[in-house]
């Protein structure tokens, strides 16, 4: 559960992509095997999926960019011109 209203959906969806995707079709049968999976999946989430959001890197690789300045934000000026640009991107994690 996030600290806002606003951060609750983000939770509920990660949620719902690791228990639909990954848990059910795996099918642990008691509480020791679902922690074995879990520590799994959280790893298979973050360092495999791609994900739209992050233009289809996975967040560790988003967060490799941003550690090695290569991060490029795409800004669309009209349907037919693309303008690309390095900047610096802060995250805050709390």
């Amino acid at each position: 559960m996030g600290k806002t209203a606003y951060e609750n959906p983000h939770a509920e969806r990660v949620n719902g992509i690791i228990k639909n995707y990954y848990l059910i079709p795996y099918k642990p049968t008691n509480f020791k095997e679902l922690k074995k999976m879990l520590i799994k999946v959280v790893y298979l989430y973050n360092n495999s999926r791609p994900h739209e959001s992050l233009n289809g890197l996975s967040p560790h690789e988003f967060l490799n960019q941003i550690d090695k300045g290569l991060l490029t934000k795409i800004w669309v000026i009209n349907k037919k011109k693309k303008v690309s640009k390095k900047e610096k991107v802060n995250i805050f994690i709390t």
